[in-house]
């Protein structure tokens, strides 16, 4: 078992958004039969987070529960609560050893009220999630395998309303050939369901079936020079979203104590409905989104380079640009229609307009007052890098100089020019920080 807390003296109305108290706490538990091959895991936990009315009305409304929804009837914000306590845990039962075949069912839930993050990191409460998986393995060389892993998973998600949010599977395979080459790949499956996030607080919104799949391939990890590339790949139904991802990668030892490798990838993505804002208006919340076609890339160089054994060198840098293009602007009509065109309504023709001077657009459908909004197009650039030294001068005494390089910078271009924009990305004024870290054992 295991308790923390998080205790705050806060004299500062300013800081009243934060919880005054947090604790946690849980307990977990194993039991195996047959040499292992059984087991039975479970493990329970619980909140409680105490504080001013603002804090624990931010703490309901953030996005880990939205208990602010309109259509939430089992679980309704509380604007005068100054305390919030939740529970959660999970249960697994399963053969985990011993044969080719090995299988489990897992049961998790969170309720909506569990919160984690004054001392941890939760994203996503009031879940209760069931996995049946399965796995083959086959550990004999054979045909041109050395190794084969096959795994099949079925889940199911709800809220604590008893709302089915998720439906899906995967199948995935992991296999090694003879020449010591790798192929991973994967399916995923996954049905319509309710999201109780995509209107950031709205209703609950009906979202489309959506397939992925994804694959991987190796060379022989022994080589000097390794590389290998990967793919994946997803469609929504009704041609709602797409996306596609590449990468390659590549690795040189030269010899044991230098190491270089390069991972440059590419994605292209097309959302029907990507969230923008929301309005507040007298008869009402307006959802507001929008088609979005994003492409994103980024490349990683990575140095490992152990002069001796006592002194060593690495690097790491990404350049990184990701551009999106809004258009065919909307508000959310009927989350909960049952054709796909029917829960939106697409602001076409007068009802919208462009003012290129300010990058601002101004809608006028005569449903809902006129309102404006930023043009959300974007064009991000971001470079990082960390490069440090270590020396340990005597056994267990250590040196570290740490240098520490960023760029960063945005508009609303949303034209995406690889050329141009890794120009501009080196041409961004860098934030560098420089480090000196010193330790010295004492030998008592």
């Amino acid at each position: 078992g295991m308790a923390t807390t998080t205790n705050r003296s806060i004299d500062d109305p300013e800081l009243d958004f934060l919880h005054k108290s947090a604790y946690t706490g849980g307990i977990d538990f194993s039991h195996s039969w047959k040499d292992r091959t059984y087991s039975f895991m479970g493990k329970v936990y619980f909140s409680n987070v105490r504080g001013s009315e603002e804090a624990l009305v931010r703490t309901q409304e953030s996005s880990a529960r939205y208990l602010q929804r309109p259509d939430n009837d089992y679980a309704g914000i509380d604007s005068g609560r100054t305390s919030l306590s939740g529970y959660g845990g999970a249960l697994t039962i399963g053969k985990f050893a011993n044969g080719h075949w090995q299988y489990a069912a897992f049961l998790y839930w969170v309720s909506p009220g569990l919160e984690f993050n004054d001392i941890g990191f939760m994203t996503q409460g009031d879940r209760i999630m069931q996995v049946l998986w399965a796995g083959y393995r086959v550990w004999e060389p054979f045909f041109i395998f050395r190794e084969i892993n096959i795994n099949f998973n079925q889940w199911t998600i709800y809220d604590f309303g008893g709302n089915l949010d998720h439906k899906g599977g995967n199948i995935n395979l992991h296999t090694q050939f003879k020449n010591y080459w790798y192929l991973n790949a994967g399916f995923n499956p996954e049905f319509s369901g309710i999201s109780n996030t995509a209107l950031r607080g709205g209703p609950s919104y009906i979202y489309q079936t959506h397939t992925s799949s994804w694959i991987d391939i190796d060379s022989d990890q022994r080589k000097k020079f390794t590389y290998g590339g990967y793919s994946s790949q997803g469609w929504g139904s009704e041609q709602s979203s797409r996306y596609q991802e590449y990468g390659v990668y590549a690795s040189y030892r030269p010899y044991n104590a230098l190491n270089i490798s390069l991972r440059p990838s590419f994605a292209l993505s097309h959302n029907d409905l990507q969230y923008i804002d929301t309005r507040t208006f007298d008869a009402g919340n307006l959802y507001l989104f929008g088609l979005i076609d994003q492409k994103t890339v980024n490349m990683s160089l990575r140095v490992n380079f152990n002069i001796s054994p006592n002194f060593t060198i690495q690097y790491w840098g990404q350049p990184f640009i990701a551009v999106g293009k809004y258009s065919d602007f909307k508000k959310i009509t009927d989350p909960h229609a049952d054709e796909y065109t029917d829960r939106f309504h697409v602001f076409a023709g007068s009802e919208i307009s462009y003012d290129g001077n300010d990058a601002v657009y101004t809608v006028s459908d005569g449903s809902d007052p006129d309102f404006t909004f930023d043009d959300p197009n974007f064009n991000f650039k971001e470079f990082k890098s960390n490069f440090v030294a270590r020396w340990e001068y005597v056994p267990g005494s250590t040196i570290y100089l740490v240098w520490s390089q960023g760029r960063s910078g945005a508009d609303t271009n949303g034209q995406f020019d690889f050329g141009q924009d890794l120009n501009d990305l080196f041409d961004i004024h860098p934030d560098n920080i420089f480090l000196i870290k010193f330790s010295y054992r004492l030998v008592l």
